[in-house]
């Protein structure tokens, strides 16, 4: 009888372990295409974001460069898709480190600084990005994914002179 009783908790058991393995399966099948493509697309960010405003103000000021400022969040998959499509490729990151000071804003968490950019420039959807010059005017505003070439077409219209207005919002 208690043979019986290890013999059925034993199937049980397995039973319950085969469902864990299935599941953890299936979930490995949703998470590995993803971080093989982050792997493959070198899905670092290359920009150097900063998250202080102010910091970027006085370096603008300083160096004549517009700031680019991106508002993402965690939860935002096209914010997320820009992060490791775009934002990871170098020639994406020489282009804004040469040519704007770029600053993050993670509207992640409530309450964040991120939050008071937000609300300073009206940030309705995500992702959004904007170009402000050394005082903050907004010059322009991109709202929506962006692939590579979109981005730095819109951003080099805006350096080359024009507000870069009618690329992504």
């Amino acid at each position: 009888m208690i043979l019986n009783r290890a013999d059925r908790g034993f199937r049980c058991g397995g039973v319950r372990a085969g469902l864990i393995v299935l599941l953890a399966g299936v979930a490995a099948m949703a998470v590995v295409p993803t971080l093989i493509r982050q792997a493959v697309s070198g899905a670092s960010d290359t920009i150097g974001w900063t998250d202080d405003f102010d910091d970027a103000q006085s370096i603008s000021v300083e160096t004549g460069k517009p700031i680019l400022l991106k508002f993402t969040a965690d939860w935002c998959g096209p914010c997320q898709q820009m992060k490791h499509e775009v934002f990871s490729r170098e020639r994406v990151g020489q282009f804004v480190r040469a040519s704007f000071v770029p600053v993050v804003a993670d509207l992640s968490l409530p309450g964040s600084d991120g939050h008071t950019l937000a609300d300073r420039y009206a940030v309705e959807a995500l992702p959004t990005m904007i170009v402000v010059d050394p005082g903050g005017v907004e010059l322009s505003r991109s709202v929506g994914y962006m692939g590579s070439d979109q981005l730095l077409a819109w951003l080099a219209r805006f350096v080359a002179g024009g507000t870069g207005d009618g690329l992504g919002g």
